[in-house]
């Protein structure tokens, strides 16, 4: 509620004036206006009252594709985009260091979204 009733229009008022004064670089800002006002709002993420059943249900519906990463992620507060290079990341130092971790579903049986033809070691 408070991104539609205020950021929004917060936001839009701000780019116009940026756009009016010359202070930001837009050109074509009048035929591009949309694209300059498009952004995307992730509020403050909520603690959870049972972590384990909302992790479950999140899980479930992310595989039953009534929902994504990218939306799930952002109910925590957080950047789709930010987590997965965090990720990525830290795959890339702990295989060059040569840990595994049971928390990696590359590694972890039964975790993840892993081919069953695939052993345990082989992403």
């Amino acid at each position: 509620m408070i991104v539609r009733q205020f950021c929004r229009p917060v936001w839009r008022a701000w780019m116009e004036q940026a756009a009016l004064e010359g202070a930001l670089p837009l050109p074509d800002f009048a035929r591009r206006r949309r694209d300059y006002l498009n952004c995307k709002w992730i509020p403050l993420g909520w603690q959870w009252v049972d972590p384990e059943k909302e992790f479950k249900a999140l899980l479930t519906a992310i595989r039953a594709g009534l929902m994504s990463r990218s939306e799930a992620i952002s109910a925590f507060g957080y950047d789709a985009e930010d987590v997965d290079r965090e990720i990525a990341a830290d795959n890339q130092r702990a295989d060059e260091l040569g840990l595994v971790f049971d928390s990696d579903p590359r590694h972890s049986p039964g975790a993840g979204n892993r081919n069953p033809s695939q052993g345990p070691n082989n992403p």
